[in-house]
């Protein structure tokens, strides 16, 4: 998923390049091989950029885990309707999978709420199986995603013995 940091990376290399491009255009387009060069390095610039993007599609980055635990950390956002315990449901399909739920937010939406987890899962449990978990229990239009690890802090109930 691009964020809008990448786009904003990707925007600024190609006013770069644009740059370059016109400065080989100035420089080279009046000489007497300077088209012949252009159109090599147009090719040239073509095929980096086609090895470059299947080479970041065909090298997908490992799930991230939380403290090296070998665990995964994923965001699950889901709809369900505002009633009485819906969101225990929720949270007893995960806890049935034996998911952590480190945080939930809840946004209501009139006659339904959309709530928002950040949890750890075991090795085996994987985004599919988090779904059925959650539209077992009423959830709709389930969204499970990979979370950074970045965002992952232990409670404070967690710190190992050995620190004070």
């Amino acid at each position: 998923m691009k964020t809008l940091s990448k786009d904003l990376i990707e925007l600024a290399a190609l006013f770069a390049a644009v740059a370059v491009a016109d400065v080989f255009a100035g420089a080279l387009g009046h000489g007497q091989h300077g088209s012949l060069i252009l159109v090599g390095l147009a090719v040239a610039l073509v095929a980096c950029s086609a090895a470059h993007r299947w080479w970041a599609h065909r090298h997908v980055r490992a799930p991230r885990t939380p403290a090296g635990t070998g665990d995964t950390l994923w965001r699950i956002r889901t709809t369900v309707a505002d009633s009485p315990g819906r969101l225990a449901a929720l949270c007893t399909g995960l806890a049935e999978l034996d998911v952590n739920i480190l945080t939930i937010q809840v946004h209501p939406l009139g006659d339904k709420v959309i709530d928002e987890f950040l949890v750890v899962a075991p090795v085996g449990v994987t985004g599919p199986v988090l779904i059925g978990a959650i539209t077992a229990r009423g959830g709709l239009g389930t969204h499970v995603e990979l979370a950074l690890a970045g965002l992952f802090e232990a409670p404070a109930g967690v710190v190992p013995a050995d620190r004070p």
